[in-house]
């Protein structure tokens, strides 16, 4: 590690540190559901969760959170300031991993030690470091399976002559392994990581080898990634009776995207649910299911929705497309008005550095990493969106963000160069 990202990074560290810190979040920090589902795994050994209205889930969220939730509370009798410090401690290697997969992307330190910079102080990542919520695991496996594709990806570039053949395809069956391993424990907290996986097989495909060892590295990177993930699949198929690939309530993500008063959010304008306005039928119904009928049952009337008016679904999406990378009407109704047009100003300059680095980069993969978050964006938006969705995603874009950045700086500093030279 440079010197330079080494003070970047323990900068991150210190900002995320004081703001914990100075908004009390070190030991009174905002929790979700999944500290209940944390607190039940430590005092009854159980994956549960249950809502306000008294209904049991045993499928509510992905596993990989709520277990180290409660790995640390066990050894800490249920300490929140160890959960935050070790939070802030995976944001601060978050700030590193971007600088790393922005050096793979570029070979350029300038620009690594920018997106590095970017993160460190982005006021978004800096609040939700503290809070008890997987955010910080989504934005670090993301930039970590982006990092480990794009090491895979130049290790098959390296020609070496035929008798190195196998050490060669031996290094890359590693690296492609340890970028499956990457991806699979990622799913395991958002199933979206998976969509790295189609640029990984077809980077083990298009490998220099034997049309039979590309088949097999294919293969191989997919089994990784899906045996990681198949233990808690197997588990939920005890539980339900049905196959599950990590969460129940995916019914009704997608139904919040596709009823009569669908807001592209949880909740509409005025901050109220979007369920508590769903058709009293329905809602009746809803009260009386089990986990999986309730499940079902949201998603079949979200699919009559669509089917009642087709286009009209198109235009929500298209919405929620527009809300992922912009703010929707529901966005930062906690947040007062100065803190939400500080960070309204804050996203609209990086998208003015990313617009510049889209234009002025020729590095193909901050181009794939910006693909990848555009693709997470477009699935994102089938369902619904929230400010956090876009957040976990945003260490992809950071990258082009830097790029554009630096190709800035240096212009302005040729252009002085050039105008200080002059007789």
């Amino acid at each position: 590690m440079n010197k330079i990202l080494l003070a970047i990074v323990t900068a991150a560290f210190a900002l995320r540190l004081g703001y914990a810190v100075g908004s009390g979040e070190l030991r009174k920090p905002q929790t979700w559901e999944y500290e209940q589902i944390a607190t039940n795994l430590v005092e009854h050994q159980t994956f549960l969760y249950q809502d306000r209205a008294g209904r049991h889930h045993r499928s509510y969220a992905e596993p990989l959170y709520p277990f180290l939730a409660a790995a640390v509370y066990l050894v800490t009798n249920h300490n929140f300031a160890a959960l935050v410090l070790l939070q802030l401690a995976i944001a601060a290697a978050t700030v590193w991993m971007t600088g790393y997969a922005t050096r793979l992307a570029t070979g350029d330190e300038l620009i690594a030690n920018a997106a590095a910079l970017l993160m460190a102080i982005h006021p978004g990542f800096i609040r939700y470091s503290s809070i008890l919520h997987p955010l910080v695991l989504d934005a670090f496996f993301f930039i970590a399976a982006a990092a480990a594709l794009l090491r895979y990806r130049q290790g098959g570039r390296t020609s070496r002559p035929p008798w190195e053949a196998d050490e060669t395809s031996a290094l890359l069956s590693r690296r492609g392994v340890i970028a499956a391993a990457v991806i699979g424990f990622g799913a395991l907290t958002r199933p979206t990581i998976l969509v790295f996986l189609a640029p990984l097989c077809w980077i083990a495909w298009r490998s220099r080898d034997t049309f039979a060892r590309r088949v097999q590295r294919a293969a191989l990177v997919a089994l990784v990634a899906f045996a990681i993930v198949a233990p808690w699949t197997i588990r939920n198929a005890i539980v339900h009776r049905t196959f599950m690939l990590t969460r129940s309530g995916t019914g009704l993500v997608f139904w919040l995207g596709h009823n009569p008063a669908s807001s592209g959010s949880a909740k509409d304008a005025e901050g109220m649910r979007i369920i508590e306005k769903a058709p009293p039928d329905l809602r009746i119904r809803f009260v009386a299911s089990g986990e999986l009928e309730r499940d079902r049952m949201l998603h079949d009337a979200a699919w009559e929705y669509i089917r009642a008016d087709p286009l009209a679904a198109i235009g929500r999406v298209v919405q929620r497309i527009y809300s992922f990378w912009w703010f929707s009407p529901q966005w930062g109704q906690a947040f007062s008005p100065t803190a939400k047009l500080i960070y309204r100003g804050w996203w609209a300059f990086l998208l003015v550095l990313i617009a510049a680095g889209l234009v002025r980069s020729r590095h193909r993969d901050l181009w794939l990493m910006a693909a990848l978050a555009l693709l997470i964006s477009l699935g994102q938006s089938v369902y619904y969106v929230e400010g956090r969705h876009r957040l976990a995603v945003e260490p992809l874009v950071l990258p082009l963000a830097a790029a554009g950045l630096t190709s800035l700086r240096r212009k302005r500093s040729a252009a002085t160069t050039a105008s200080t030279s002059r007789p």
